[in-house]
């Protein structure tokens, strides 16, 4: 059978018809966490169609070798922290990535790959098996315009 708890009560109960109320695909997380923490992220490398690199040095943010607000860094780094995917799926046929992304956090870099599809986007962290469906409204969140990263 299932169990279930009360946020912090101890008891358990058990949950005998909690599938008539309550779909498993609810408990599935779907925060992407590319960062864990913007004040640890040193890099993010983004290559495709559009190449970008945010690098640290020395407390000063530079995108592709200049010097950028770091304001603007520390948005960009708070807003895909708490991206959120539209559904988790488990694709076979994926061609070839659209972008990659290597993202550097307390000197570990993890790599990402977004590929297109008909009207969404799918993004891998190359480490996991599933793939979190995006729309356009989150890549453009993880793949920013150097325009509005310039203003």
């Amino acid at each position: 059978g299932r169990y279930a708890q009360i946020n912090d009560k101890n008891e358990v109960f058990i949950a005998s018809n909690i599938n008539d109320y309550i779909s498993p695909l609810e408990f599935r997380n779907l925060k992407i966490n590319l960062i864990s923490n913007e004040k640890n992220v040193s890099k993010i490398k983004i290559k495709g169609p559009k190449q970008l690199e945010f690098k640290k040095e020395n407390n000063t943010w530079l995108l592709n070798n200049e010097k950028i607000d770091s304001t603007k860094v520390n948005n960009y780094l708070l807003g895909i922290k708490e991206l959120i995917a539209d559904d988790l799926i488990i694709e076979q046929n994926l061609s070839k990535p659209l972008y990659t992304l290597e993202v550097t956090e307390n000197n570990k870099t993890k790599n990402y790959e977004i590929y297109q599809k008909d009207d969404y986007y799918l993004l891998k962290n190359t480490q996991e098996k599933h793939l979190y469906k995006i729309n356009e409204i989150t890549l453009n969140s993880i793949i920013p315009s150097m325009e509005n990263l310039k203003k």
